[in-house]
């Protein structure tokens, strides 16, 4: 059994507690069983007011072989959370409340018929419901609104998977739907000033849909040194009229010991589900996460070479060319989002780590962006929102046999849009570290925290502040 205990205080006065419970185990007395359970629970509050984040979760985990050929796994979490909401610093939304459950279970099952010949299934269903309240009032005053919108919602998916090797090639296919329901009421009251009864307005929202993804990619492994990889993925979608099918290509090459190029092609539909067992990669690589609506596609053009120079000094360098539809990114401590018809980007990514020896190693990554609307109209050319033109990070490490360990990093955040209209957020550095202590016997560790160590001030979002100087201090024991 682990157990955790912590506490954050934010922002100079502000005080939270951190928590966390597991149990875990593995028995081979009949069949190979091994389990996980465990239970966290989080309370922050911010400098400002309405700005207490409430999150309880619950995740479990089982395993077994029920024969040497067969596997099964069943995953299940669940989590409740009270989000904060306080807004902009100029037009804080102190009433806002926004309350959050959900919980999902998995299932799945494989089955070995031969060497590199192996067949999965799995059945996911999930549920949710939300519901966030407001208090405003007009800008004469002389109105005061309330609303209350409520939702609930559900999805069950099924999966089934084939990967086989003939020769040099291996081949994964597989098909999965799955559908969902949602179900939102609103309702708004307003009061004005001197007139008793309220002006109560009702809305409802509900309805059906169905998604299907058919994949079939294969690898085929030419040389030892080289390797070639294509795909196709058909998405179904019953909401959108945007049904599509996305090829991808790869390839890696090892020219000389030591050092490894990579790159791939490939577009991706979003389905709006994360359950799947087809291949998420492309020899490794993933496009840059872009938030995207349902329907929306991402076209991604990616190389990387790493290098291994010496055993003390690694290398990456990576370059991605993306275009896409329906980006859609959710606006921090705000409740609201974002969104570009149509966008691109370019990323360029260094990173590079050293051993100096002695317990100590360096660390640097840098990424610079450029991206644009290409929707038209008064944005176009505006920068992505909430997309930093640069990100930096660089820190040292160091490592003690005793079971210290220590790194301090700083991170800076670049220019980037606050929203559509190209209001511009200015850049941002923060220094953070982070100290460790483990017992000889792995049964106990101690972890220490400083983040935005200089309390700099900076915003997230336009006119939404980032966090200042925090302190977070967690005790770990192992029974």
């Amino acid at each position: 059994m682990t157990t955790s205990l912590g506490t954050l205080v934010r922002d100079g006065d502000h005080f939270g507690t951190t928590g966390s419970v597991s149990v875990e185990g593995f028995d081979n007395s009949s069949i190979p069983v091994a389990y996980f359970v465990s239970a966290d629970g989080v309370k922050t509050e911010g400098g400002r007011r309405n700005d207490e984040l409430v999150r309880h979760g619950l995740q479990m985990q089982l395993g077994l072989s029920p024969t040497i050929f067969d596997r099964v796994v069943f995953l299940a979490d669940a989590n409740t959370v009270d989000l904060p909401s306080p807004g902009q610093a100029s037009f804080p939304t102190r009433s806002d409340q926004q309350q959050v459950s959900n919980a999902q279970a998995i299932l799945g099952w494989s089955h070995t018929f031969g060497h590199h010949n192996i067949l999965s299934a799995a059945v996911a269903a999930s549920a949710y419901s939300d519901r966030y309240t407001s208090i405003t009032c007009n800008p004469a005053c002389d109105t005061t609104t309330i609303a209350d919108q409520r939702g609930r919602g559900g999805a069950l998916e099924a999966a089934v998977a084939h990967l086989v090797e003939i020769g040099a090639v291996t081949v994964r296919s597989g098909l999965e739907v799955g559908g969902e329901s949602i179900d939102t009421k609103f309702t708004r009251r307003d009061y004005p000033d001197h007139v008793p009864p309220p002006i109560t307005t009702r809305g409802n929202n509900d309805g059906m849909g169905h998604f299907g993804r058919l994949y079939v990619d294969g690898i085929w492994k030419v040389t030892s040194n080289l390797q070639v990889e294509a795909g196709a993925f058909g998405a179904l979608l019953s909401d959108t009229s945007d049904d599509a099918l996305d090829p991808r290509v790869g390839i890696a090459w090892t020219p000389i010991e030591g050092h490894w190029l990579r790159a791939m092609g490939r577009v991706d539909t979003e389905t709006g589900t994360n359950f799947s067992l087809s291949p998420v990669t492309t020899f490794g690589l993933t496009p840059n996460p872009i938030p995207l609506r349902v329907g929306g596609d991402v076209d991604t053009v990616a190389v990387r070479w790493d290098a291994e120079w010496t055993e003390r000094f690694f290398t990456a360098v990576e370059y991605q060319h993306q275009t896409f539809t329906r980006f859609n990114v959710d606006v921090p401590d705000f409740r609201g989002s974002l969104t570009v018809p149509e966008g691109r980007l370019d990323r360029l990514l260094v990173a590079a780590n050293l051993w100096l020896g002695h317990g100590f190693g360096a660390f640097a990554n840098a990424a610079w962006t450029d991206s644009d609307n290409t929707s038209g109209g008064r944005n176009d050319g505006a920068p992505l929102p909430l997309v930093p033109d640069a990100k930096v990070t660089g820190g040292l490490t160091f490592v003690h046999p005793s079971g210290v360990q220590f790194t301090v990093a700083e991170s800076y955040v670049g220019e980037r849009s606050g929203a559509r209209f190209k209001y511009m957020i200015d850049p941002f550095a923060t220094t953070d570290l982070i100290a460790s202590w483990q017992s000889p016997n792995r049964h106990m560790q101690l972890d220490l925290s400083v983040y935005n160590l200089l309390d700099r001030q900076h915003d997230v979002a336009l006119d939404i502040p980032g966090p200042g100087r925090t302190f977070l201090a967690t005790f770990t024991a192992k029974f």
